[in-house]
């Protein structure tokens, strides 16, 4: 069954008006849970994901990360990317 128009535009209008814990990567939409501890009642299961805020550099690790959805197209303007992911490079020596 395909939402309807309405409750996408609804649901988006909701995305714009809450701003809080709110972060759009690559033009992905996701909200930052309020835990500190990896639980896999926690978004994506409780995985670690690092996350670089535009506005103020600042750095987040979180292990509580719901995925929103996609931007819609005629969002895009008004939910730009306002952070990027933070690679980690692990490398291991040999002797």
């Amino acid at each position: 069954m395909a939402l309807s128009p309405e409750f996408i535009n609804k649901f988006w209008n909701d995305q714009l008006v809450n701003r809080e814990n709110a972060v759009v990567i690559k033009g992905e939409h996701y909200r930052l849970g309020d835990s500190k501890t990896a639980s896999d009642s926690n978004g994506f299961g409780g995985s670690k994901f690092r996350i670089k805020l535009h506005a103020t550099g600042e750095e987040i690790t979180t292990f509580d990360l719901w995925h929103q959805g996609t931007v819609p197209a005629e969002f895009k303007e008004l939910l730009p990317d306002n952070a990027s992911w933070v690679r980690t490079i692990k490398v291991k020596f040999e002797d």
